[in-house]
């Protein structure tokens, strides 16, 4: 099927019409249009609700919608398109995908509220020898940076404890079981 000129010239004035122009460029500009965010747990609540709440004030049109799930899933699911992007606490290499680091920041010691060592301004591995620990759970990225380095300084902990999530290490730690480090996030 062929188009008659008129049909073509029909279908310009469509496209240059001041409402299609001026959708897609709400589109471009993020003002309108969807946007699929993956987020670790420990960040999915407070600091994405932080992030998405100042993201949309100017951007009223935009869905949003927020997954959480674990780092190697939102890594996979950013390659596989299902997610357009993905707010992870480390950094991770995966060859289909560009990665940026936001905020490089150390990590925090959880204490529990009578602990000793909460008098001071700054804890190190050494000040956490034969502490009870709580970890993370084995094969989890912070478990193996953090074990590396307590092994690497030769610095022995108790660890009786240990969580795949954040808020679960806290609560640990809240209840006095021992102490953690995390991302401050």
């Amino acid at each position: 099927m062929s188009m008659s000129l008129r049909h073509i010239e029909a279908f310009k004035a469509v496209m240059e019409n001041s409402t299609v122009n001026r959708a897609a460029e709400e589109i471009r500009t993020m003002r309108r249009g969807a946007l699929s965010v993956g987020a670790m747990p420990a960040l999915s609540a407070g600091f994405v609700q932080r992030v998405a709440f100042a993201f949309l004030q100017d951007r009223p049109g935009v869905k949003l919608e927020i997954r959480a799930a674990q780092r190697v899933k939102l890594m996979d699911s950013v390659a596989s398109g299902q997610l357009d992007i993905a707010l992870c606490n480390s950094m991770h290499e995966h060859p289909e995908i560009e990665t940026e680091l936001l905020s490089p920041q150390a990590a925090v010691c959880l204490l529990p509220p009578s602990h000793p060592l909460t008098q001071r301004a700054e804890i190190s591995a050494r000040d956490l020898k034969n502490e009870n620990f709580v970890s993370w759970s084995e094969g989890t990225l912070t478990r193996v940076r953090v074990d590396a380095l307590f092994d690497k300084l030769g610095i022995e902990r108790r660890c009786g404890f240990s969580a795949s999530t954040a808020p679960a290490i806290c609560a640990f730690v809240a209840n006095g079981l021992g102490v953690a480090l995390v991302h401050p996030l």
